[in-house]
């Protein structure tokens, strides 16, 4: 009768809760997205309601980029791509906030978006809920993977719950409320209920639990915080053990938030609303101000708040009173008729000087373990650094010299450039680059000028000849792609006047064919007659076909200038 005592007043508690003992998830947990039994939400899904409107606080860990600490991009919807993130660093954290709270409803509750390109790379973070935006209850959490994981090394999803980063990018993790109120009853009986079913929190788990969540209202969550894991071996689990992810990682360092998606709210009252706000372009000082023209479908007006930075607002009109990152958010809190709008929220820099950075076109490359000098370049003159973003394993650049090692297996390649500024200059806007490794001998590999004069008859492999007489060498027409026996075949240089940002700027769309083996730059020449090699402003940069179609923008200074197309074999 004594061994059945406890298990009897852990019944005679349950009532006055209303709630089940927590149980504890039986491994091996939920495996990756599309797989049968998944749990992983896409950021689609008709479920969810709303997505985070808000940040609270922001405090980044270690090894993070400045160009990566943009806490603004955690906002709004998720997606699909890597780069539109806030990147957390190491033990760094980041605390959002909803326009409508979050309730405990049927299912799960919310989930949490990272940019993971596949589904081993995970990055993980604790997840915490807070109902007044001091006290916060962290869902329980399971790691078992057992040995500590390499930088790029893998980490098996179905030996993580209850963290999120569990998912690759475009599905979220999702966490149920439920489990916290289940989790708490858990830890007041557990001095009194022992079965073989009952969590074994931590000490430090359950104390912490214990503690803060008579602060929560499971029908009113206004805040969510996560908390990188460093992946070193300092973080642990619900019940005490190691939580391994990759480490030690540089630059991007610890999770990196897409989103947060509410699928549970409180729900308003009115007719939905939408709030339309552009992106904000990074702005020079010397601009001063700049008027801003959110729109609401509803037609209401909008009102702007300045979240944080070196500016102020009087109605649209947003001033800029120093030098640093402005973030600024859109709202409209509706009417008899309309409910409240998710707001929207743009961040961008102010600084003395702007900066772009710019690529000669990169052409395919045959993955033989060898090299490729990438020719880069910054219009401030600052160091500009490359990372690989994804590609095969093998394929690494060093960020200092820009010498892209290949590898031996073929594939798609994306490179990222980025500069982060400095006192002067506002960082520069990203640039991804695609590349394709090719095996040797296929019809995509890249070809020397020689070579294909060789294997092309009627040419003679003089590059300054012109055989077809269009006005364009044979050099060119092979490096552009066009035909050098072909006469209307010709592709060159086109040009057009154009506004860009408010600037008359001089428009180049460029052809170039990713298979011929010559490297190409542009150059510029005043009214003095030099010639210095260009750093125009990519405006767009795509493969089409067999050929690169890179467009680019070349600022007009008042004075004559001459451009020219520069081609080396």
């Amino acid at each position: 009768m004594k061994e059945l005592y406890p298990y009897i007043l852990a019944i005679a508690l349950l009532p006055a809760w209303g709630h089940a003992q927590y149980v504890r998830p039986t491994p091996p947990f939920a495996p990756p997205a599309g797989q049968p039994e998944s749990t992983a939400v896409v950021y689609t899904d008709e479920t969810i309601e709303a997505w985070a409107a808000s940040y609270e606080a922001y405090l980044p860990g270690d090894d993070v980029d400045l160009s990566w600490q943009q806490p603004a991009e955690a906002l709004g919807p998720a997606g699909t791509s890597v780069y539109d993130v806030v990147v957390l660093g190491r033990g760094g954290e980041i605390t959002l906030s909803f326009t409508t709270p979050i309730v405990d409803g049927s299912g799960a509750d919310l989930a949490v978006y990272e940019n993971s390109f596949n589904d081993t790379f995970l990055e993980l973070a604790y997840v915490e809920v807070s109902s007044d935006g001091e006290h916060f209850v962290r869902f329980p959490n399971y790691s078992l993977t057992a040995d500590p994981v390499s930088a790029f090394g893998a980490v098996d999803p179905t030996l993580i719950n209850g963290l999120a980063g569990k998912y690759h990018v475009g599905y979220g993790t999702p966490f149920d409320l439920s489990v916290l109120q289940d989790a708490y009853d858990t830890a007041l009986t557990k001095e009194v209920w022992t079965g073989p079913e009952t969590a074994e929190f931590s000490q430090a788990y359950r104390n912490a639990l214990v503690e803060n969540f008579p602060y929560l209202d499971l029908h009113n969550i206004t805040h969510i915080r996560l908390i990188d894991i460093p992946g070193d071996g300092s973080a642990f689990d619900c019940e005490g053990f190691v939580v391994y992810d990759p480490y030690r990682t540089v630059i991007s360092a610890g999770f990196d938030l897409d989103a947060v998606a509410a699928l549970n709210i409180q729900q308003p009252t009115g007719t939905a609303q939408t709030i339309s706000f552009a992106e904000i372009a990074n702005q020079p000082l010397s601009r001063g101000r700049l008027t801003l023209a959110a729109t609401a479908d509803s037609s209401l007006p909008v009102t702007y708040t300045v979240v944080e930075g070196p500016a102020t607002i009087d109605e649209n009109v947003l001033s800029f009173t120093g030098k640093g990152q402005v973030v600024v958010q859109a709202s409209q809190a509706g009417d008899e008729t309309f409910a409240p709008a998710t707001p929207v929220t743009r961040s961008f820099y102010i600084a003395e000087e702007l900066q772009h950075l710019y690529i000669a076109p990169v052409r395919n490359a045959v993955a033989d373990g060898g090299t490729v000098q990438l020719s880069v370049s910054s219009s401030s003159g600052l160091p500009v650094g490359i990372e690989v973003t994804s590609g095969p394993d093998a394929v690494v650049v060093n960020p200092e010299t820009h010498v892209l090692s290949v590898g031996n297996a073929p594939g798609d390649v994306m490179l990222r450039l980025y500069q982060a500024g400095d006192a002067t200059y506002a960082p520069a806007p990203d640039l991804l680059i695609p590349l394709r490794l090719t095996e040797a001998g296929s019809v995509e590999a890249p070809q020397s000028f020689h070579d294909f004069a060789q294997a092309t008859s009627g040419i003679s492999g003089d590059p300054n000849t012109d055989t077809d007489a269009d006005g364009v060498s044979d050099l060119i027409e092979f490096a552009t792609g066009s035909d050098p026996l072909d006469h209307d075949d010709t592709v060159s240089l086109e040009h057009r006047l154009d506004q860009h940002n408010g600037r008359p700027t001089l428009i180049l769309t460029i052809n170039a064919a990713t298979r011929a083996a010559a490297s190409m730059q542009l150059e510029r020449a005043d009214g003095s007659g030099q010639w210095q090699r260009l750093c125009p402003e990519i405006l767009s940069y795509q493969h089409a076909g067999d050929r690169i179609q890179m467009e680019v923008a070349v600022p007009i200074k008042g004075q004559p200038m001459l451009v020219r197309q520069v081609v080396s074999p």
